[in-house]
């Protein structure tokens, strides 16, 4: 519905990020939910280090999975730390979302009740900004990387062939592609001319 709006929206970084994690969540999720259920029973056996630890993680890891080629060709880096933040970051957004409805439903009745409501979204916000300004200047919060357009597709695909490498079919014709790349990386790079011409002094 947005594209048949205005179609220019695809190329905008916010919605291929925003879609692609929606589909990452759709999609890498519920493999990782199997992983999670595979784990040892004392692991699972506490309900709460099992919904909003592991299960949260899991969320948080499937989102990162999807999006990071676009965030390595886009930005450039690679977050270490996003994973962690995201535990709290994420219910946070939510509870800043529900306020923001709550905004909308109470400035109709009443704009002081409205603004009640808003200080507390403004509040949640303010917390959010400083915890992720706080985590994206630690030392060690991200990973420089140099992706261009090709490397970002070669990982998507990568990480397509690893969440379905289960499958016979797939591991068959991903070794069929790695096998099918190095001979097209070695025979270009033995054809390919020389930057410099051959020169030959004679004395």
């Amino acid at each position: 519905v947005i594209l048949l709006v205005d179609a220019r929206w695809l190329f905008d970084v916010g919605f291929q990020l925003s879609f692609v994690a929606v589909l990452s969540l759709a999609y890498i999720y519920p493999k990782l939910e199997l992983l999670v259920n595979k784990l040892p029973e004392k692991y699972r056996a506490n309900s709460f280090f099992r919904k909003y630890i592991l299960l949260s993680t899991a969320v948080s890891l499937a989102a990162t999975i999807g999006t990071l080629p676009l965030t390595a060709y886009y930005f450039h880096k690679f977050s270490i730390v996003g994973i962690a933040m995201n535990l709290l970051a994420v219910p946070l957004s939510g509870f800043i979302l529900a306020f923001g409805c709550v905004v909308v439903l109470m400035a109709a009745i009443s704009t002081w009740l409205g603004s009640i409501y808003a200080s507390g979204a403004y509040v949640l916000s303010w917390l959010l900004l400083r915890f992720t300004e706080w985590g994206g200047n630690l030392s060690f919060s991200v990973v420089e990387v140099n992706v261009n357009l090709p490397s970002a597709f070669i990982l998507l695909i990568s990480i397509f062939v690893l969440m379905e490498f289960h499958r016979t079919i797939v591991r068959k014709y991903a070794i069929i592609g790695i096998l099918l790349l190095g001979n097209i990386s070695l025979y270009s790079s033995l054809l390919a001319e020389s930057e410099q011409p051959l020169r030959v002094t004679m004395i």
